[in-house]
């Protein structure tokens, strides 16, 4: 969200005659407003952008997190046919799953 503020309360005159049904303006701020508003209008816009590095970043890890399961995957099957399958594909899956079920996970 991009906020802009003007400390001058302009409102909205038309011009353009008739019956003048545009024809507004807002009432003056008090001073403290005019303080306040515009500092915390500057934190919200540093939070959002701080917000979207963040989303980038967490997209970005995602990404290199799927990229090293599949080059471990990847790894671990070419490790099986080099061996020529004598071990068991995915001993660690295996191991894993004894350990876990031994803590009383499972």
């Amino acid at each position: 969200m991009k906020s802009g503020y003007l400390s001058l309360k302009l409102g909205f005159l038309s011009k353009t005659g008739g019956c003048k049904f545009f024809e507004w303006e807002e009432p003056p701020m008090c001073r403290r407003s005019m303080a306040i508003i515009p500092g915390l209008i500057r934190k919200v816009n540093v939070m959002e952008a701080e917000n979207e590095k963040l989303k980038k970043r967490l997209e970005m890890m995602k990404r290199t997190c799927i990229v090293m399961v599949v080059a471990f995957v990847v790894f671990q099957l070419l490790s099986c046919f080099m061996k020529g399958w004598r071990e068991p594909a995915f001993l660690w899956i295996r191991i894993l799953l004894t350990e876990v079920a031994t803590i009383g996970y499972v």
